[in-house]
C-alpha cells in the first residue's frame, strides 16, 4: 500500500511495522489510556503494541528493543505510560517524518521534566548543552536528545551498533539504555546514556517541533512546558 506524503511522492507503508513499546510499573492514568486507543498510525502500518511491566525503565526500554528485534519491526516507538501527545495524529507524524528521512536513527516528540507544574522541555541541542528551543517553528531539528518517553527509533541501525548483552528475566538483551554516565556508569538517566551511545556512533537523533506532550502525574496533574522568557522583553 502507497500513501501521499504531500511533496508528489508516495510512500511505501505495506510491510513496514512499527513495535509500540510503554514501559510500566503496571498503572496507567484514563488519560493516557484514550489517547492510546485514539491515536492515528499510517495507513497499512503493521503494528505491534505491548506493554513492559514491572522492570527498571533501563530494562524495560532494552527489553522492549530487543522485542522489536525479533519481531522485525523497523520502527520502535517508546510511548512512556504518563505522556498525553497534544493530538491524536502525533504517532503518525513520528512515522512519517522517520519513513521520509532515512538518515534519521531517532525522532522524539517534545514533552516537559516532571519536576514543577511548568518546567524546560527535554530538549538538548549538543553534550552539555541548555536546553533548546528552535523546535517551536515546528519543524524538524536535530538534537543532541529528546526524552524517551514518546520517541521513535530506528531498529536497523540500533542493531549495528553491536551493542553489548545482560540478562533480563532470562532473555538476553541489547543495552542501550542504562542508569550511567560516561566516566564510571552512574548518574546518568536512561535518555542521556542512550543519547551519548547515538552521538559517538554519529546516528542523528532529531526532534519534531509539531509533536508536543504533557506529562500526568499518579494523580492527574498536568505538567506542560513554561512559556519561554524572551530576552530583552519588557
Amino acid at each position: 500500500m502507497a500513501e501521499g506524503n504531500g511533496n508528489g511522492r508516495l510512500r511505501q507503508t505495506a510491510h513496514v511495522a512499527v513495535s509500540v513499546a510503554t514501559p510500566s510499573l503496571g498503572l496507567m492514568r484514563i488519560e493516557v489510556a484514550e489517547i492510546m486507543v485514539a491515536a492515528q498510525y499510517p495507513m497499512g502500518m503493521e503494528r505491534h503494541q505491548y506493554a513492559i511491566v514491572g522492570l527498571t525503565t533501563s530494562d524495560g526500554r532494552n527489553r522492549a528493543l530487543a522485542e522489536a528485534c525479533r519481531l522485525g519491526s523497523e520502527f520502535l516507538f517508546f510511548w512512556d505510560d504518563d505522556i498525553v501527545p497534544r493530538d491524536r495524529a502525533a504517532p503518525t507524524r513520528l512515522l512519517h517524518a522517520m519513513m521520509d528521512n532515512p538518515e534519521m536513527a531517532a525522532l522524539g516528540g517534545v514533552y516537559p521534566r516532571r519536576t514543577m507544574p511548568e518546567d524546560d522541555p527535554i530538549v538538548i541541542a549538543e553534550p552539555d548543552g541548555p536546553v533548546s528551543w528552535d523546535w517551536q517553528d515546528g519543524k524538524l531539528h536535530r538534537v543532541y536528545m529528546t526524552g524517551t518517553g514518546f520517541t521513535v527509533f530506528r531498529v536497523a541501525a540500533l542493531a549495528a551498533l553491536g551493542l553489548p548483552e545482560y540478562e533480563v528475566d532470562g532473555t538476553t538483551v541489547p543495552r542501550l539504555f542504562w542508569q550511567g554516565d560516561r566516566a564510571n556508569l552512574t548518574g546518568m538517566t536512561d535518555d542521556y546514556y542512550a543519547a551519548e551511545i547515538l552521538w559517538k556512533a554519529g546516528l542523528p537523533w532529531y526532534v519534531h517541533g509539531q509533536v508536543q506532550c504533557i506529562q500526568v502525574g499518579k494523580e492527574g496533574e498536568p505538567y506542560v512546558i513554561r512559556e519561554r522568557e524572551l530576552v530583552g522583553a519588557s
